[in-house]
């Protein structure tokens, strides 16, 4: 399921956005439990996904280690421009980042 990517402030007005648009992920975001990522295989495709400033280090490494797993230059477009938004979240208070589901 598509989902859209968003940076907002605290109070959820949108400040910059990537969707996916037709952008496939299948393999590269994992699913379900796994002792290797924390963070991203709670991002939930039918619902919003909120993370703060303080998780976005964590979710960055997370990130990287999923974009490694693009296979298509299109899919590494969409992860790169999503880390982009989530270092801005990380470098300025009062902002989240909410993964907004189908």
């Amino acid at each position: 399921m598509p989902f859209t990517v968003v940076l907002e402030n605290a109070k959820r007005v949108p400040t910059a956005s990537v969707p996916q648009d037709a952008v496939s992920l299948d393999g590269v975001l994992p699913r379900g439990e796994d002792e290797f990522f924390h963070y991203l295989p709670y991002i939930d495709r039918y619902g919003d996904t909120v993370f703060n400033g303080e998780q976005m280090q964590p979710l960055l490494r997370e990130w990287q280690r999923a974009t490694d797993a693009c296979t298509t230059a299109e899919q590494r477009t969409f992860m790169n421009r999503v880390a982009e938004l989530c270092r801005q979240c990380a470098n300025t208070p009062h902002l989240f980042v909410r993964f907004i589901g189908d």
